[in-house]
């Protein structure tokens, strides 16, 4: 039941939309790749609200990342790889435009998307648009927030679907009924995918993308290959935990031996022998808690990725097992995934900031083991 002061806001909402100069309409996504099932949404969304212009918004670089990760999908475009596809989909259509406002920011969500373009363009009416399947994610802005009293929501769903009658049972969103503008999804779209064109390209078939793509962007597409976008290993845990310093693995160095690469390492920054020998039967966690309350060497920031260095050859020297394992891991890009601090060593797994020395170390010591057996033979 819409109630009188919702009564009154969708009115007054009805009202603002007949004052603003233009309509505009949005459509947020990975885009990984941009799909011609993307540009006939488009199309219809702007037909739809009789926009004057329509504005794609792809993801972030790191939120990307994250939902790839959920699918075990390796492929995953670059953002300017995505951005330029989308550009090159819009050449010729003076009202399509890309906007790099989440690659830019990439902590933004699509409410805080729509709040700064709203700012960016004051007197026009915003609608975003969704496909039906969207409807649980809508629902919590429905809940948290004043969303659909700002912008309108252009709805796709699917002929089986009563998306207007879901939205009018829906305690949620039954209130804003008036700002959902319902469309069918476009003929031919229905197995238009990015995925399917990213299963291609994973089985080296790139070629057979066209009918999923514009032109130009389709001619980006077939140039790319399988061996482009290397497997990730994004944190040294389980079957990889081997790779992490706190891997209990005898490690020799500078004349002491110590259970793990981190007790070494940490026993590296000390000064004095008498220090170095606390950590002979230290574990990764103890080394650090000892090294916390030992003073360093005062050029320890100076030299400490060398002596990292030094100290994986040792590890994986010393133990020709190891040394298997990490060429095993073939070109796979070597990630020391971390949550929030250690970002000189590891990258966050969240933002995907970090400078991965240890995961660049790694990479560069089977390198050097790789080649090293290939003179052997």
């Amino acid at each position: 039941m819409i109630t009188g002061g919702n009564r009154q806001k969708m009115i007054r909402g009805m009202e603002m939309d007949e004052m603003c100069v233009c309509r505009i309409v949005v459509m947020g996504g990975s885009f990984n790749p941009p799909t011609i099932a993307h540009l006939r949404l488009m199309e219809a969304a702007i037909r739809a609200v009789d926009a004057e212009k329509g504005i794609f918004v792809p993801v972030g670089g790191p939120y990307l990342k994250r939902k790839m990760r959920k699918s075990h999908d390796h492929i995953r475009l670059s953002e300017s790889t995505r951005l330029d596809m989308l550009k090159a989909m819009c050449v010729g259509r003076e009202n399509l435009s890309v906007s790099d406002l989440e690659i830019q920011n990439p902590l933004l969500v699509t409410k805080d998307t729509m709040g700064v373009l709203k700012d960016q363009y004051p007197d026009a009416k915003l609608y975003f648009i969704a496909g039906a399947d969207k409807l649980p994610m809508l629902g919590s802005l429905a809940s948290k927030t004043d969303y659909f009293e700002r912008f309108g929501v252009v709805l796709f769903s699917r002929e089986e679907m009563d998306a207007e009658e879901i939205i009018r049972k829906d305690e949620r969103f039954a209130p804003y009924e008036a700002a959902f503008i319902h469309v069918k999804q476009p003929e031919g779209t229905d197995g238009i995918s990015s995925t399917a064109v990213r299963k291609l390209i994973a089985d080296g078939e790139a070629e057979k993308a066209y009918p999923y793509l514009h032109r130009d962007v389709w001619e980006m597409v077939r140039r790319l290959a399988p061996g482009d976008f290397p497997e990730e290993i994004e944190q040294f845990r389980e079957e990889y935990e081997f790779l992490s310093n706190g891997y209990l693995s005898e490690v020799e160095y500078e004349g002491l031996s110590y259970p793990c690469a981190e007790a070494a390492f940490q026993a590296a920054r000390c000064m004095k022998e008498k220090d170095r020998k606390r950590f002979l039967k230290a574990d990764g966690a103890r080394a650090k808690s000892i090294a916390a309350k030992i003073e360093p060497k005062p050029d320890w920031e100076e030299i400490k990725l060398a002596v990292m260095e030094k100290i994986l050859r040792c590890k994986f020297m010393e133990n020709p097992d190891l040394a298997r394992r990490l060429t095993d891991t073939k070109d796979a890009v070597l990630i020391n995934g971390v949550k929030g601090s250690g970002l000189f060593w590891g990258k966050d797994l969240y933002t995907d900031r970090g400078e991965n020395q240890l995961g660049r170390l790694l990479m560069k010591l089977r390198a050097e083991l790789r080649n090293e057996k290939e003179d052997e033979q």
